[in-house]
């Protein structure tokens, strides 16, 4: 195996040792994962479009109540897009609860 040296100002290496500590991986797991990722082409980039008319920087840079509303109109979209679904229900069918 080959080895990478990073530096990283204190404040980020300890958000990211916090990370790391939060969903239960080791540091160097973590960045190996993160490089195989990148490797793959599989990262966002905030100029992504993350979806039509918003970036990943420009989500990512939302307050919590932008971002919800923006997920209210989103939910709104794919409801009126999808419609109310409607199906056959065998006469033998026991309902729920």
């Amino acid at each position: 195996m080959s080895t990478i040296t990073i530096e990283l100002d204190p404040q980020l290496y300890q958000e990211f040792v916090a990370r790391c500590e939060q969903v239960g991986l080791e540091n160097d797991a973590a960045l190996r994962r993160l490089v195989e990722k990148f490797a793959a082409g599989e990262y966002l980039l905030d100029e992504m479009e993350l979806a039509p008319g918003i970036t990943v920087g420009e989500y990512l840079q939302l307050s919590d109540e932008d971002e919800a509303t923006l997920w209210d109109k989103w939910h709104a979209q794919a409801h009126q897009a999808v419609g109310h679904i409607t199906g056959e229900v065998s006469p033998d069918a026991i309902p729920a609860g």
